[in-house]
């Protein structure tokens, strides 16, 4: 996703937050006032805007003070929310994507001949929005496995690699590879052939590679997971140099914002959101 693609969801979190504020906040002509009496206990009273007059509140006036709190924070809230938007409009509008394809096509064409020579040195890549970021799986299974789809067309086979799959595609620039074929060596030397569930490319340095445990109440299951846990460590792969792990639940449930949050700590947060 886009900069300016992200600044304008802000925009519109920050307009729907707006209206909301604005329905708390209603003209008084009194205002609240706090203290503490000798025993310890809050009091409050009300205090006349116009002649400084105070009267104690008593117990049947604590709407009032409830309507008098969400007033001042919706008065508060929105002097934040109004210069927010502010400087959100302005950068939406001074904002200018860096695609250097674009930039290499307004180059005089003497430069434009040297196109090919700095795609090979680096220089010149093309935008992220042209890029295939992830590939399916190689697993030699029937495609009837990978049952859930994401949204941006990537099939899996569990909700929670779903989810994943999501996060990475939207809270990453990251290229990644679903259930990609990995050979290693077992104990006696011999290869061997696994697909972790996702294989994440980070530039210029070594894969990640991130299993997302969804049976662990399975025997079965978790006779197998032990063993490609013992095989990644036998070839120097294991958390937290270059493995993740994550699980669902005893009931079964995912938790789609721990793995935004653990995306954001291990690979520095490469998209808000």
């Amino acid at each position: 996703m886009m900069l300016t693609e992200r600044v304008q969801r802000e925009l519109n979190n920050n307009q729907a937050l707006q209206a909301k504020m604005k329905k708390l906040i209603h003209d008084e002509e009194d205002i609240l006032i706090g203290r503490r009496s000798t025993d310890g206990q809050p009091e409050f009273v009300r205090q006349s805007k116009k002649t400084g007059k105070r009267t104690y509140i008593n117990k049947q006036a604590q709407e009032w003070i409830l309507q008098q709190l969400q007033s001042r924070f919706g008065s508060v809230s929105l002097k934040i929310l109004e210069k927010n938007q502010a400087l959100l409009e302005t950068l939406l509008d001074n904002y200018q994507e860096y695609d250097p394809v674009r930039i290499m096509q307004t180059l005089p064409k003497t430069y434009q001949y040297a196109q090919e020579y700095c795609m090979k040195n680096g220089l010149l890549q093309p935008p992220s929005s042209s890029r295939i970021r992830f590939k399916g799986s190689e697993k030699p299974f029937s495609d009837q496995d990978l049952k859930h789809t994401t949204t941006f067309g990537l099939n899996v086979r569990s909700k929670g690699e779903a989810l994943i799959a999501e996060v990475l595609y939207y809270y990453t620039e990251l290229v990644f590879f679903y259930e990609k074929k990995l050979t290693l060596k077992d104990e006696f030397g011999r290869p061997v052939d696994v697909y972790p569930d996702f294989t994440i490319i980070q530039p210029r340095e070594d894969p990640v590679f991130w299993e997302h445990k969804g049976m662990m109440s399975d025997p079965e299951y978790m006779k197998m997971d032990q063993w490609k846990m013992n095989l990644y460590f036998q070839n120097g792969i294991y958390v937290p140099k270059n493995l993740i792990i994550t699980c669902d639940g005893p009931d079964g449930s995912t938790d789609m914002q721990s793995f935004v949050k653990l995306i954001n700590g291990y690979f520095g947060g490469s998209r808000p959101n």
